[in-house]
């Protein structure tokens, strides 16, 4: 209870008093209860006094070796702190005398480079005075000499004069072996200028050097692709071999000569070799294609083919043209991918391959355009040749014009170039949707003729009977076309995923492949029609006579006509001698 004394003395409602009368009595039987349980339990309270007691010396001797065991510990601290001291100055001076120690062993190194070039130069042994360079090198970047006596300063300079003097020796040599195209020579004095830091120097040399290799090798072939007769069996893939054995001797070339790039100036210096020669290979191909261009006529052709009006050109020479070209640059993405492995790990950020690609693209560019033209002209001359066997439901227009899409579509593909595959393919499934499925359209449409104008029926009108075998030839002609173009999609699709490991460009190129079921259902639009031009002209006119004879006669049967009917039945099979039941 809270109350104060004060506070029970102003009580003066009897209720309330009780109350706090009540409270105050259970709170006395709740400390009595409690008093009455110690009270109880004295003696074991008793007990447990006197074993403190007892253990109480015990542990007065704990506190006085914890206190000596304290004493103990902060002076081994003290101890170790000193100790650590020591150990620390004793590393600092051991990590001088090793300085020292390498000092006089680079001192005593230095020495003995001095006299190994001196000796080296005198015997012409460029290689061992090269490396005793390389030494004293190494050693002059990690320690600064210039506080020592005038005998290490001495030697510096010695050594100074010596590094001069060996890298006019290596660069001279090196030049009158590039002149007297002297390969072993060569390879032998280019190892040597890393050695004595003249790695910009050598790499420029040898770069060089090499690229006039693969001048020499491109303007080889090109003279030789010039002499070629026009009687030579390989003279319409001429320039194609050309190419082909520019970018083989190139690549041979590279993967022979890296070793020593790679070895001795390491690779980022090695992708750099390599892309200056690439350079130059591109420049001899660029050669290459100038002459085909003019020699085979390319560019006047385009011209004339981009108005589709010059019926002169000859389409058989066209066609291998074509094939030269796409073999051309099949060959071009072929040593590109070889050079993308030799640059596979590069650190360098050079756009190596925009030179080759810009001359890809232009080569391209021509080929689509005449490509086109082949196409439409192929298609036109399936068109005006068309001929039709007999008791044959389709003309040879459906065999003739799914040939032309298929080379076409086929040589694109050899060419492994995604964006003429493309551009080819878009130009077929136009021509074929336009083009063939537009007249075979229009002929559908307006070819088959009419009951109530014309009597075909009888087979006396010649024309009329021509029209109508037109017509239906038209309509199996998309039939078959859209049957064929189907195919040809499959087995397109099925070539991609065979020989494009690219993701993203066969993506792309099946993306284009698919435009071929619109033009499947182009040509099945049209069957559909012809099919409502014939049940409207032709079956509706023959049924409905029928229909409204069998619709104007009555279907009642009365009893009479029932019983006629089994009189009659029963007469018919009492006459052919079969048993009645």
């Amino acid at each position: 209870m809270d109350l104060t004394l004060d506070e029970v003395k102003d009580l003066t409602d009897l209720d309330e008093i009780q109350k706090i009368f009540l409270q105050l009595r259970i709170e006395e039987e709740t400390a009595s209860t409690e008093l009455d349980e110690l009270l109880a339990n004295q003696a074991h309270l008793e007990t447990k006094m006197q074993s403190l007691n007892q253990i109480l010396p015990g542990i007065m001797s704990v506190k006085d070796g914890c206190k000596s065991l304290q004493s103990t510990i902060i002076h081994t601290n003290d101890l170790a702190v000193n100790v650590s001291k020591k150990v620390r100055q004793l590393d600092t001076a051991k990590g001088h005398v090793d300085e020292c120690i390498r000092k006089v062993n680079d001192i005593i190194s230095l020495k003995g480079c001095v006299e190994g070039v001196q000796a080296a130069m005198i015997d012409k042994d460029y290689e061992k005075a090269a490396g005793f360079i390389n030494k004293y090198l190494v050693i002059d970047k990690k320690f600064n000499f210039t506080l020592m006596d005038d005998d290490v300063t001495g030697s510096f300079s010695v050594l100074k004069e010596a590094q001069l003097n060996l890298v006019n020796i290596i660069s001279k040599n090196t030049d009158e072996a590039i002149k007297s195209d002297d390969k072993d020579t060569i390879n032998r004095y280019i190892r040597l200028f890393p050695l004595v830091d003249r790695r910009s120097e050598g790499l420029t040399k040898y770069s060089k050097y090499m690229s006039g290799k693969v001048a020499d090798i491109g303007q080889k072939h090109l003279s030789n692709a010039l002499k070629t007769s026009k009687q030579d069996a390989r003279w319409n893939v001429t320039f194609a071999d050309t190419i082909t054995k520019l970018y083989e001797d190139t690549a041979r070339l590279i993967e022979d000569s890296q070793v020593i790039v790679l070895d001795h100036y390491g690779s980022d210096d090695c992708s750099k070799y390599i892309i200056q020669l690439q350079d130059e290979c591109v420049r001899q191909a660029r050669g290459v294609i100038n002459n085909f261009l003019q020699i085979r006529n390319v560019l006047d052709m385009v011209v004339y083919t981009s108005s589709m009006a010059d019926e002169t050109n000859d389409v058989k020479k066209i066609d291998q043209i074509l094939d030269e070209m796409v073999t051309m640059n099949a060959r071009a993405e072929l040593y590109i991918n070889f050079i993308q492995r030799k640059l596979k790990n590069a650190t360098t950020s050079m756009e190596w391959d925009a030179a080759i690609r810009t001359l890809q693209q232009e080569t391209m560019g021509h080929y689509i355009a005449l490509e086109t033209y082949f196409m439409k002209t192929s298609i036109n001359k399936a068109v005006s040749m068309e001929t039709k066997e007999k008791n044959s439901l389709v003309s040879s227009l459906v065999d003739d014009i799914c040939f032309v899409v298929q080379k076409i579509i086929n040589r694109s593909l050899n060419s492994k170039n995604s964006d003429a595959i493309c551009a080819m393919i878009n130009n077929s499934i136009s021509s074929l949707s336009l083009d063939v499925c537009g007249q075979l359209g229009d002929t559908v449409a307006n070819g088959y003729p009419n009951v109530n104008t014309f009597s075909w029926q009888q087979g006396t009108d010649e024309q009329v009977q021509a029209q109508k075998d037109k017509f239906f030839t038209s309509l199996n002609n998309c039939y078959g076309l859209s049957e064929n173009v189907n195919k040809l999609r499959k087995g397109f699709e099925l070539k991609c995923d065979k020989f494009y490991s690219d993701k993203s460009q066969l993506d792309k190129i099946l993306s284009c492949i698919h435009g071929f079921g619109d033009v499947y259902n182009d040509f099945k639009e049209v069957v559909k029609k012809g099919e409502h031009v014939i049940c409207k002209l032709a079956l509706y006119p023959k049924l409905h006579p029928v229909l409204a004879e069998f619709a104007s006669s009555s279907h009642v049967i009365t009893e009479v006509m029932s019983s006629q009917r089994i009189s009659s039945t029963y007469l018919r099979l009492k006459t052919h001698g079969c048993k009645i039941l």
